[in-house]
């Protein structure tokens, strides 16, 4: 799912790790539809294939930011493109994580298994190869959860099917692989208020509006892992004593529809402890150590840990190595998003209200479920702003306000072949 891109019109292609052949294939795939802007690391000669016909830029890529050197700004001038319909594309994920927080969409070409310390960091996209990006630029394809969540109108959702991804957590001698439909932004993120995703788990902790929309994301990722695995039970995550059961009442629906056993009651939290927001990635490890005990053997049985989001996997691990000590055999953890990492020198982005120049914020009708957005000022008496409109509009005016329009004609014989 673009989260900054109304449409794509540009594909810009960052030669590094990709060969001739593949240049030629994108050249002859692209011909006569999308513009190509090829782009090149300063440090890099320019592929054989590319020659005074195509569009190249060659430019430093600095560390902490992708626009404000030029780079995007170039594009923009070169293509009378704005940002806004263009998308990075790149095999290197340490180029893509310099782009995520920049007014474009990104997409990553990777045949390998996703690795822990890279999943903070998705772009719009992962492929594994050339000869899916064709169908990869599709605008309303994205990360399952993500769209599926993303409801226009009452049963209207910005697309039923989606992508999913993998990666492994081992630790400790204990190991499992985590099945992700999608990512999450917490509220300090910039992407937070074009995130519907976001904006439903957030409200899942307060009530069970989400339920039945949860209830079919995890039946379909559950049913894809039983399509690969043999399967027997379902638990979530235990809730600390005292709290609200939030998850419970979606596993025993997910069970029943998916036919396997449910031993939630089975998997319980022993002692309460410390909120993790403020605390590191090990510092989350050492608050959950021993705190989940499982109260019968499940010997030689693969269980599926359900929960909403994983972040620094303190919680899902521990959980796990219960019930590895319980005798199962095989763990796997399915969760809707995993945390993306949020970038402290970008400011957080909002529409603004075309009514009283105040911030729209993004909000969830509590009767219809459908999201939209609305002016903060609605509930200021003094104030008063009661502007709303629906979600494309102003998420699409989000993406607007923060693009690179052109930037009018520039010294170009540095940069440009």
């Amino acid at each position: 799912m673009f989260i900054k891109n109304n449409k794509i019109s540009c594909l810009v292609i960052c030669t590094s790790m990709f060969d001739d052949e593949e240049i030629l294939y994108l050249k002859r795939e692209f011909a006569g539809s999308l513009p190509l802007v090829f782009f090149i690391p300063y440090d890099e000669e320019i592929p054989t294939p590319l020659s005074s016909g195509d569009l190249i830029v060659k430019e430093a890529f600095m560390d902490r930011c992708f626009t404000y050197k030029g780079v995007l700004k170039k594009i923009v001038t070169l293509t009378n493109i704005p940002s806004n319909e263009c998308v990075f594309i790149s095999k290197n994920i340490q180029f893509i994580k310099k782009a995520l927080h920049e007014p474009v969409g990104t997409i990553w070409i990777s045949n390998g298994k996703l690795s822990y310390d890279v999943i903070g960091h998705l772009p719009d996209k992962k492929i594994s190869g050339i000869e899916e990006l064709k169908k990869a630029v599709d605008i309303r394809h994205g990360y399952f959860s993500e769209v599926f969540a993303t409801i226009l109108k009452d049963n209207e959702y910005y697309n039923k099917s989606g992508l999913f991804f993998t990666f492994e957590v081992s630790r400790e001698d204990v190991e499992f692989e985590v099945f992700a439909a999608g990512r999450y932004f917490n509220s300090r993120h910039e992407c937070f208020h074009s995130h519907q995703l976001s904006h439903r788990i957030n409200k899942s902790k307060r009530d069970g509006s989400q339920n039945n929309l949860f209830k079919t994301l995890y039946i379909a990722i559950v049913k894809k892992i039983k399509d690969l695995y043999d399967v027997n039970g379902i638990v979530r995550v235990p809730n600390r004593p005292g709290k609200r059961d939030r998850l419970g009442p979606i596993v025993r629906d997910i069970a029943k529809h998916t036919s396997l056993d449910d031993f939630s009651s089975e998997v319980i939290c022993v002692k309460d402890y410390p909120a993790h927001k403020i605390l590191d990635k090990e510092m989350r490890y050492e608050n959950v150590k021993g705190v989940f005990r499982v109260e019968r053997r499940l010997d030689n049985k693969h269980i599926v840990i359900i929960d909403d989001v994983f972040t620094s996997g303190a919680t899902v691990f521990e959980c796990a190595k219960q019930l590895y000590l319980a005798g199962a055999s095989k763990v796997t953890v399915v969760v809707l998003g995993v945390n993306q990492f949020s970038n402290e020198f970008v400011i957080q982005r909002h529409a603004t209200c075309p009514k009283c120049g105040g911030r729209m914020l993004l909000r969830i009708n509590s009767r219809t479920n459908v999201a939209f957005y609305g002016c903060e000022k609605f509930y200021d008496r003094e104030n008063h702003c009661a502007y709303t409109e629906d979600f494309l509009s102003g998420w699409y005016r989000i993406i607007e306000e923060n693009s690179i329009k052109s930037v009018g004609e520039e010294q170009q014989e540095d940069w440009l072949f």
